[in-house]
This record gives C-alpha cells, sequence and structure tokens, in this order.
C-alpha cells in the first residue's frame, strides 16, 4: 500500500468520518460495525460499506469474520496511527495553535 493510496482512502470526508468512528469506539474499548457506522455519520448502510471496502484496500480497517449478521470492523495499525493524526489535526484547529 502507497501513500498515494491512503491519500486517496482519506479525500472524501465520509471516509474520514468512519475512520473517527471506529477509532473513537476502540477507545471505548467497544466493537463497532457498519450499520452502526452508518447512523453514527448519517450514511446510508450500503455506501458505508462501500467505503469502509476501500478502506480495507488501503489497509486503513480491517472487516473482522461475520458474527451472526455483522460484522465488526477495527483500525489496524496504519489506520490508528491515520486517525490519531487526524484527531490531532482538529485539536489544533480547534486550538488556533496553527497560527
Amino acid at each position: 500500500m502507497t501513500k498515494k493510496d491512503i491519500f486517496k482512502a482519506l479525500t472524501y470526508h465520509k471516509r474520514v468520518e468512519i475512520l473517527i468512528t471506529i477509532y473513537e469506539a476502540e477507545l471505548k474499548e467497544t466493537f463497532t460495525y457498519s450499520l452502526q457506522i452508518a447512523k453514527n455519520i448519517d450514511c446510508h448502510s450500503e455506501y458505508t460499506q462501500k467505503i469502509i471496502r476501500r478502506l480495507e484496500d488501503a489497509g486503513l480497517v480491517d472487516i473482522g469474520k461475520k458474527e451472526g449478521r455483522i460484522r465488526v470492523v477495527s483500525l489496524t495499525n496504519k489506520g490508528k496511527k491515520v486517525a490519531e493524526e487526524i484527531m490531532e489535526i482538529k485539536r489544533l484547529l480547534k486550538d488556533n495553535r496553527w497560527r
């Protein structure tokens, strides 16, 4: 996976929202799945699943084995690092330390 692939995966804000949703769930030590993510980001579940697959192709998320009717979605190590960087950027912008 190249840096270009990761950048392409994060071009749209919904993709970033998905990464942050998973990141925040993992901080709370809870599992998350595509329908739950779709509700959190106010997006159709089919589109959310498509985005999650793209994030998986970029090596940022892992789609677990099916458990009943759901598949748990988690961040890879690379996905966690990217999410942490995004959260830091959000903090910097919020605190106006970037001026």
